[in-house]
């Protein structure tokens, strides 16, 4: 394990963290949270699991995470690396004084990842350690400083012409092809050998490449994409929990209840009864 400074700007709706991080290892799981994240690699390379994609990040690449994407990083063969991250939520961007551009349209036109060049590289890492220094250095006017480096860096970025599209840094192109075959099939029994005939790969070489891509064995990835599923369907529809379970491939209700129990952390009939009375909750306020 490595360092990790932490800096945070708050002030009215208006919060900015910077992450500087000097680490090995892989997130423990696949997570999203409320606000957009700029993830700049700054030594090292990892795999980012993104929208049921992989890239392989190197030195210098940038990501802008949509808000509520849900994303993980893990370990690359250059175990040790160190990144930058800043997070801001909708205030934060609107409170920007920005009057030429938007941008939240960075973030809404949906995740990228920006391969930048040697210059672009160069002014986003000066950017970033001056917010670090500027946060570290307490002076008179080190907020609205911090916020004009938080809007030259979005200028920077929004300036940014990728050579290609971003979709040309994704790993594995067998592997995808994996994947969007199981994100088609989820709902029904599927095998290793089953994938092995159908990819013109033995079972362990197969197993092997999309671990390496994904960071999911391709039954966890199955049991991931059916509960992402369980979940909308508990949350949009009426349908029994035992009849979501038969829908998505489960063996049986207990086993699709201890998996989603060990996913969210509770049952899903419960998951369901929070949400109706979160969403009878909103409507009373709504009516106040």
């Amino acid at each position: 394990m490595g360092t990790h400074n932490q800096i945070t700007y708050i002030q009215d709706d208006l919060r900015i963290s910077l992450d500087e991080f000097a680490v090995s290892g892989s997130m423990a799981s696949i997570h999203a949270h409320n606000t957009y994240e700029i993830y700049y690699l700054y030594a090292g390379e990892r795999f980012l699991y993104l929208n049921q994609t992989t890239y392989h990040l190197k030195k210098g690449d940038l990501v802008l995470i949509n808000a509520y994407d849900r994303h993980r990083t893990i370990a690359a063969s250059v175990n040790e690396h160190q990144r930058f991250l800043v997070m801001l939520n909708e205030q934060s961007l609107q409170l920007l004084p920005l009057t030429e551009i938007d941008a939240a349209e960075l973030f809404h036109r949906g995740s990228s990842v920006l391969r930048l060049t040697r210059e672009e590289q160069a002014a986003v890492e000066h950017l970033l350690f001056r917010l670090l220094q500027e946060r570290k250095s307490g002076q008179p006017g080190s907020r609205n400083m911090m916020q004009a480096l938080v809007t030259e860096l979005m200028i920077t970025l929004f300036r940014h012409q990728p050579a290609a599209d971003h979709r040309t840094l994704a790993l594995h192109d067998r592997a995808a092809e994996i994947m969007k075959y199981l994100n088609a099939h989820y709902r029904r029994s599927i095998t290793i050998m089953e994938l092995s005939e159908r990819f013109a790969l033995s079972r362990y070489h197969l197993s092997r490449l999309f671990k390496s891509a994904t960071g999911f064995s391709v039954i966890d990835y199955i049991h991931h994409v059916r509960l992402l599923e369980a979940r909308q369907l508990l949350r949009s529809t009426s349908h029994s929990v035992s009849s979501i379970a038969g829908m998505l491939g489960f063996g049986s209700l207990a086993h699709f209840e201890r998996m989603f129990k060990r996913s969210t952390g509770t049952s899903p009939t419960l998951f369901r009864k929070l949400l109706s009375e979160s969403k009878g909750d909103f409507r009373r306020k709504e009516d106040d």
